[in-house]
């Protein structure tokens, strides 16, 4: 996600993957980790942690 930027078309686009797997599997780990959406995993780790 960090190296393709936080965009779930974007990710889908150069992994190969539709947008809305992409966005299936940013569900699963923010479900994964207690977050209440998948925005905030992406926040997480563009700030780096």
């Amino acid at each position: 996600m960090r190296r393709y930027g936080a965009d779930s078309a974007t990710i889908a686009a150069r992994m190969g993957l539709s947008a809305s797997t992409v966005r299936g599997y940013m569900r699963g780990i923010a479900a994964k980790y207690g977050m209440d959406s998948p925005k905030n995993v992406v926040r997480l780790l563009l700030r780096g942690h």
